[in-house]
């Protein structure tokens, strides 16, 4: 077997990893989100998922990787996962529901046997996880502007037509997914390239080229937050101290509303779309409205849009996490989403995992304006990976340390026999 850490023993998870993100950035034409029809594009995602799936469980019995999972957080993802596969019994579509609940069991399978391979070849550190996503997510990125290239005929540029309503000028995205799916996985290789050890130079001009990207989608939550979450990461990496902290979010934030401003996009939209957030505002308080019709149990996973698109054209989803939550799966999914959070929340602040706490603050700010948390996507999958790897290494340090201190009280009583020896055959 290879050393820890050995780069070859990063390949597969790696490769796990690349299939998982390519899994939901679709590379074809996507079929009718309306119906449960099965379409090219579908027929991929849940291959590349099973795929996943099958390689991992083969790679843990080949190399005999039998460990066991100590920590808790298996558990707190896998009960909302459970009952958002559930809420089919009830839903508009229980095809759809069913399908997408399936694949979020899927993603988290995926994510839990993957601790469990690391785990077994002692790969799970930090450094070699961290190295381990890069690889992965990287590769999905390179593979994806190369599939521009053979849409496009030549060009990795893909642009939406300009938005006549807002006055926003055409979006870039990659492939064929949306162009904020691109922003939320440019926004990830931020995190990534922030977090990893690597030489100053490349992590700059790494994360330049994402930035650039991002900036191409037009994702303006995504681009405003970007500071703010590259800024806690480098805090949490313990790149920084807080006042710096405070300067990088200010000077970036600045820095972006000048690009905003340069751009003409601030001076066009503020008036039209600025105070209803592009719209979102009127989606949110209908929204609240179905919620009201059933607040426990929901409409069914993945079944907003049945309800949304009849009063909003754009809407395919309450484009926010915990309105979507509640609209699909009730307060009782919305309540274990919010658990998963502060579940994760305590284990990033415990083990001070930057990368971790970077996936969370970007899914809990992003999850405001878009449904990207708890749901199948590259952002859920590895915030679902980082908590599980998180916890686990948390839970093994503790359990050392119960170890350790155990070894120490048996030292010490030995040494106390030891010592209390020679007065009793004086005193016989």
């Amino acid at each position: 077997m290879n050393r820890p850490g050995h780069m070859s023993t990063l390949y597969l998870p790696a490769c796990i990893i690349f299939l998982v993100v390519m899994a939901f950035m679709p590379v074809v034409e996507t079929g009718n989100v309306m119906t449960s029809e099965s379409s090219i594009s579908r027929v991929i995602e849940i291959g590349l998922l099973l795929a996943a799936s099958g390689i991992i469980v083969i790679a843990i019995i080949v190399n005999q990787c039998y460990v066991a999972i100590k920590s808790a957080g298996w558990f707190v993802v896998l009960a909302y996962a459970v009952w958002a596969m559930l809420t089919f019994l009830w839903s508009t579509n229980p095809v759809l529901s069913f399908g997408k609940g399936g694949e979020l069991i899927l993603c988290y399978f995926i994510a839990v046997a993957l601790v469990v391979y690391m785990k077994g070849l002692d790969i799970l550190d930090s450094n070699s996880f961290l190295r381990v996503i890069a690889l992965g997510v990287f590769a999905a990125v390179v593979a994806l502007i190369f599939a521009n290239f053979a849409i496009e005929g030549g060009s990795p540029f893909r642009f939406t037509e300009a938005s006549e309503w807002s006055g926003r000028p055409g979006r870039f995205y990659l492939g064929y997914s949306h162009p904020l799916e691109t922003g939320e996985l440019m926004l990830i290789a931020i995190i990534i390239t922030t977090v990893l050890r690597a030489p100053i130079a490349l992590k700059l001009i790494l994360g330049g080229v994402f930035f650039y990207i991002l900036l191409l989608t037009h994702g303006r939550n995504l681009i405003g937050m970007c500071p703010l979450v590259v800024a806690v990461v480098m805090y949490f990496s313990g790149g920084i101290t807080t006042r710096v902290a405070l300067w990088f979010c200010t000077v970036a934030c600045v820095l972006v509303f000048v690009v905003f401003l340069l751009s003409g996009d601030i001076i066009e939209n503020l008036p039209r779309d600025f105070w209803t957030l592009n719209n979102r505002v009127p989606l949110w308080i209908k929204s609240s409205e179905f919620i009201s019709d059933s607040p426990f149990f929901g409409v069914g996973y993945f079944s907003s849009r049945y309800f949304l698109l009849e009063h909003f054209a754009f809407a395919g989803h309450a484009h926010n996490s915990y309105v979507e939550a509640a609209l699909t799966t009730g307060i009782i999914g919305l309540g274990l989403m919010l658990i998963i959070l502060f579940y994760a929340l305590i284990i990033a602040i415990k083990s001070k995992d930057a990368f971790l706490m970077g996936m969370l603050v970007s899914g809990v700010i992003g999850g405001l304006f878009n449904p990207v948390l708890i749901i199948p996507n590259p952002t859920t999958f590895l915030l679902i990976l980082a908590l599980v790897a998180a916890s686990e290494r948390l839970a093994e340090d503790q359990a050392d340390l119960v170890v350790l201190l155990a070894d120490r009280r048996k030292s010490g009583q030995r040494n106390t026999t030891n010592q209390s020896t020679p007065g009793q055959y004086q005193n016989g």
